[in-house]
């Protein structure tokens, strides 16, 4: 197996500098050089090699179905072809989505790198083409998180397992009848926007301002437990307070229902997970200490936080 330990790598200065400075320029540099150079897409952490420039051909061969299950399933036909060491499978069971992972032989990539990467690439990729972004129900890896739960949580916005028996995200099988929306120009923009930003896929499309505004919201609130002022929307948004307040009103929305919202959609995916301690579904939901998520529960259910996942798991 091909690795960068292996080879006498001439990194610039900019690639260099991803060591110490995580910005995702310099590692998107890092990325590029070290795969130009292994002449290897993977970077070396398989058998096989697959060409640097694949996965852009392959987007751009799947762009042209007419929906994202029939892309996905044909992304699964690309790789089958082009390696032996990556496997996918996508199946439906009961409304939900499953894309598998299996990589071969199982003793390689250690570290969880192509593991980790690449359903957050699928994801990403898969939102991008629909114009809409993909609210994962569950991640599931088979080897150990390499850092705090919490973090990866935040990464993935759903709840995230290790040590399970396969390696799958799952989502509503609904987004699989959703039509590819993309034309050759935004396939373009997402190359050149990847070329300077490895850390995900900015998702555009024509989106009212409260689906805006409750996407960055919600973004925000999976990342900090906080919520964003309507000021500091504005301001994402290149527009004045004032005029982002009379369009959620012309809407018919109001920013603190907003939030609640986002509060609880977050709370519930949490609690119907029975793997997941009350105490880490506090922290992602925003509270300083469980007494404040079982005083939102008993408000919005009428149950405790352990009542209502009793009666949701009961209900399985």
């Amino acid at each position: 197996m091909n690795t960068a330990l292996e080879h006498d790598l001439k990194l610039s200065v900019q690639a260099i500098a991803a060591d110490d400075d995580w910005q995702p320029g310099n590692y998107a540099a890092l990325i590029r050089e070290v795969a130009e150079q292994l002449d290897d897409e993977l970077m070396g952490s398989t058998h096989d090699r697959i060409k640097p420039g694949a996965f852009r051909l392959f987007i751009e061969l799947i762009s042209h179905q007419e929906t994202l299950g029939l892309a996905l399933q044909k992304l699964v036909s690309l790789y089958g072809i082009a390696t032996h060491s990556l496997k996918f499978e996508l199946t439906v069971v009961e409304g939900v989505a499953y894309w598998a992972m299996q990589i071969h032989p199982a003793d390689v990539d250690t570290n969880g790198y192509l593991r980790e990467t690449l359903p957050r690439a699928v994801h990403s990729l898969s939102s991008f083409l629909i114009g809409a972004q993909i609210q994962l129900r569950e991640v599931q890896f088979t080897h150990k998180a390499n850092g705090p739960a919490i973090e990866y949580a935040r990464i993935f916005h759903c709840p995230v397992l290790f040590e399970q028996d396969r390696h799958v995200i799952s989502f509503d099988a609904s987004y699989l009848e959703r039509r590819i929306v993309r034309s050759e120009e935004d396939l373009a923009q997402l190359w050149a926007a990847i070329s300077q930003k490895v850390d995900g896929v900015t998702i555009p499309g024509d989106t009212s301002v409260g689906e805006a505004v409750r996407a960055e919201a919600r973004l925000s609130f999976l990342s900090t437990q906080q919520f964003p002022t309507l000021d500091e929307l504005a301001d994402r948004f290149f527009k004045s307070p004032q005029t982002l307040r009379r369009r959620l009103k012309e809407e018919g929305i109001r920013y603190a229902d907003l939030k609640e919202s986002i509060r609880r959609e977050v709370v519930v995916q949490w609690l119907e997970n029975p793997s997941i301690p009350l105490k880490q579904v506090a922290d992602i939901g925003g509270f300083a200490e469980p007494a404040g998520l079982s005083r939102a529960v008993k408000h919005w259910f009428g149950v405790s936080p352990s009542e209502y996942r009793q009666q949701v798991v009961g209900q399985s």
